[in-house]
């Protein structure tokens, strides 16, 4: 995965948000023609580097703007044995759903259950508050996932978790001068979009979550991406979104279809129960 070279904040001069971003929606295609995608789907594969090497896996995100959104990826198996997890959020319901075949073996499905934490050799079940707060989090990420990925594709914020931009100044690489627009939201969402100056187009978009594990007590930098741009009636999108962590590369996605204002079948976005 090829990375951008380091950047270095500078401060530019009085510079405008909706400026930025109106210039970055005409490259995409227009204002108009951004405003008019109500839905959106894509399936590709998603490449994740691990200390085994990398593993693929298929991958599909279905959107219906302003408010739904989820993920279908493989987990595990292969084949008529692969076992998907269905991840996103209607409104402010919870989609976590493990969609395995029905002749796959109990004990996988077990295993595979989200509502289950391991304890010494046994399993313990989740009390309500510990669920409840799960479920939470798990919300807040979707949400988040599908504001990052909304802002680098079109250059907006939608009601599903709405986010306050402002101008951050510019940033200079080897490679150029990107306009950063700062993006705020719910709880501690923060995080930055570079656009390219030149081609106004998204670059990446950057942002720290805190350590765990052996990580614990500091950020730990993330970002995504954006590449190959392709024409999508009328949308020039990207493609391609290279995900690094710590400056590491650990996950590439690769879209070979995207579809503007597909009919998706309802259910694609029922509420976990």
């Amino acid at each position: 995965m090829t990375l951008i070279a380091g950047t270095a904040l500078v401060m530019a001069q009085a510079q405008d948000a909706g400026t930025v971003l109106a210039g970055m929606q005409a490259a995409i295609g227009g204002a108009d023609t951004v405003a008019a995608v109500k839905t959106l789907t894509a399936k590709g594969t998603i490449t994740r580097v691990t200390p085994r090497g990398t593993v693929e896996n298929e991958t599909e995100v279905s959107m219906q703007l302003p408010d739904k959104y989820v993920t279908r990826t493989v987990i595990a198996g292969t084949g008529s044995m692969a076992v998907f997890r269905n991840a996103g959020f209607n409104g402010d319901g919870l989609i976590n759903v493990t969609d395995a075949p029905p002749n796959l073996a109990q004990g996988m499905r077990e295993r595979l259950s989200s509502d289950r934490v391991r304890a010494g050799a046994g399993a313990q079940e989740l009390s309500a508050e510990q669920q409840a707060a799960i479920t939470e989090r798990q919300l807040m990420a979707a949400k988040k996932e599908f504001s990052r990925l909304t802002l680098g594709m079109f250059g907006a914020s939608y009601d599903g978790f709405p986010l306050k931009l402002t101008y951050g100044g510019e940033a200079e690489s080897g490679d150029g001068v990107a306009h950063i627009i700062e993006a705020k939201g719910a709880g501690d969402f923060s995080a930055q979009l570079f656009v390219d100056a030149k081609t106004h187009l998204a670059l990446m978009v950057m942002w720290s979550d805190p350590g765990a594990g052996a990580n614990a007590g500091r950020m730990i930098e993330r970002r995504i991406y954006y590449s190959d741009f392709k024409n999508v009636d009328g949308l020039n999108l990207p493609h391609t979104f290279r995900l690094s962590v710590d400056g590491n590369p650990t996950q590439e996605t690769t879209y070979s279809e995207i579809r503007i204002n597909p009919k998706i079948d309802a259910r694609t976005f029922e509420i976990s129960k």
